[in-house]
């Protein structure tokens, strides 16, 4: 996250925006099936849905179930 001014605003280094926690959650996804074989080829969608199911019951969170469709022209 940057920081313009990190005298005045060091307080900023302790806490994250909820888009940055979102990316981290991707990039945590993305990183956990890297070398998986060919669960390193499926989409990032596919990859956060499997990390949240992890995820959630450690928390004791319910995670909604979505339909991923991949198209095929996007």
């Amino acid at each position: 996250m940057p920081v313009s001014n990190e005298v005045s605003f060091f307080k900023q280094y302790y806490t994250m925006q909820f888009v940055e926690f979102l990316e981290f959650l991707g990039r945590l996804a993305d990183f956990k099936f890297k070398n998986s074989g060919e669960m390193s080829e499926n989409p990032l969608a596919w990859k956060i849905d499997n990390l949240l199911d992890e995820l959630c019951p450690a928390y004791n969170l319910t995670k909604n179930d979505v339909n991923i469709e991949h198209d095929e022209n996007s």
